[in-house]
């Protein structure tokens, strides 16, 4: 297996945004694409990860590889990559993960493969009522907004509107996102469900990878979150809704 990069800050900004929901992950490496999919520690959030060899400058792969990897030592690595480096990837002969980064110089990291005991994670089916798709900024500034108020906050999709509602005990904020030309929405009926702000805004920092998502969600369900750059990678999260008595 060898994979060259010409765009480090993909795989940096990406590991960046993973690691801080989960910090041992198996990576497949396959003819199509350099993927992995994990759930967090506390079972609340799935992460689901694609890197497809059209991102890749160089993709030389045979069959299929897995890689156990500490994501906490990887971004720590990936962080010394400069815009100009190039990365390559590629398993060594003692196998672990050589790390390239090249530019005028050479820097060489080796990492070491770890076991991952847990099973391979299964993507749920999920049948949505309501999609929304809308500029990531736009979510971004409301989760930023409602963190102000509560640690939770409320989707809603009514009226050809989709509703973003946080409460504190005393404050209230209410945003809303019209159907327009930056905003897509469908619904089979009015929907609504809370989710934890925490978890959102680590999950919205994808928007540094694209300037799009796509959110789908119904009433008490888990909301599904899609970030894509065309041809190069997509980044999805499967969050756990919270359900109280109001």
């Amino acid at each position: 297996m060898k994979v060259t990069l010409t765009e480090p800050d993909l795989l940096k900004e990406s590991i960046s945004i993973v690691s801080e929901l989960v910090s041992e992950v198996r990576f497949k490496v396959n003819a199509t694409a350099m993927e992995m999919i994990a759930m967090d520690a506390a079972n609340v959030a799935m992460i689901i990860f694609k890197m497809f060899s059209s991102a890749f400058a160089e993709y030389k792969v045979d069959g299929e590889t897995e890689l156990g990897l500490n994501l906490l030592n990887l971004k720590q690595i990936l962080k010394r990559a400069k815009k100009s480096d190039i990365l390559t990837l590629e398993l060594s002969e003692d196998k672990r993960l050589k790390i390239q980064l090249k530019s005028k110089i050479s820097r060489t990291f080796y990492v070491p493969l770890i076991d991952i005991h847990e099973g391979e994670q299964q993507i749920p089916q999920l049948e949505f009522k309501g999609k929304v798709k809308t500029k990531s900024e736009i979510i971004s500034d409301a989760i930023e907004d409602a963190d102000v108020i509560a640690d939770s906050v409320g989707f809603m999709i009514e009226d050809n509107k989709f509703v973003i509602e946080a409460k504190g005990d005393s404050s209230k904020l209410r945003v809303e996102v019209p159907n327009d030309e930056e905003t897509s929405i469908t619904a089979s009926e009015n929907i609504k469900a809370k989710y934890s702000i925490e978890y959102l805004k680590k999950m919205l920092k994808a928007s540094k990878l694209s300037e799009d998502v796509e959110l789908q969600f119904s009433t008490d369900y888990p909301l599904r979150l899609d970030f894509v750059s065309q041809d190069k990678l997509q980044l999805v999260f499967i969050l756990a809704p919270r359900v109280e008595n109001d």
